[in-house]
């Protein structure tokens, strides 16, 4: 499986790749942004089968991960894009985000039992976007 991680935080990104590999041990190729703009650039090579997203990143505070996630989907229309965020599921990029296509929302901080769960379902629904 391969995986974009998306968080300005090395904290973050470090946390979700040992979640990722306690939740699916074996070979993983994990690939991390700490930018949009790097995001941008992973996005354009081969596609990954999930993309985890934070919200809010520190080089595009000004647009919002909606805004970055649109410009993904820009790239790779099937990306299924998981929102990792502290931010409420009521917030209004949180919402516009879903309107635009993410896959899936989840709540920082990331546990093992919730993203086990989501990549359950990213596994019965391989193929296709929700």
């Amino acid at each position: 499986m391969r995986y974009l991680i998306v968080d300005d935080s090395a904290t973050v990104r470090r946390t979700t790749a040992s979640l990722l590999k306690a939740a699916r041990p074996g070979k993983l190729d994990l690939v991390e942004a700490e930018s949009s703009k790097q995001a941008i650039a992973a996005v354009t090579g081969a596609p990954f089968d999930c993309i985890f997203l934070d919200m809010v990143l520190g080089d595009d505070k000004a647009n919002g991960g909606a805004a970055i996630l649109e410009r993904i989907l820009v790239y790779d229309p099937k990306a299924r894009i998981v929102l990792v965020t502290g931010l409420p599921r009521t917030d209004p990029q949180v919402q516009r985000a879903i309107r635009s296509g993410a896959f899936a929302y989840l709540q920082k901080p990331l546990n093992l039992a919730n993203l086990r769960q989501t990549l359950d379902l990213l596994d019965r629904t391989k193929g296709r976007r929700r």
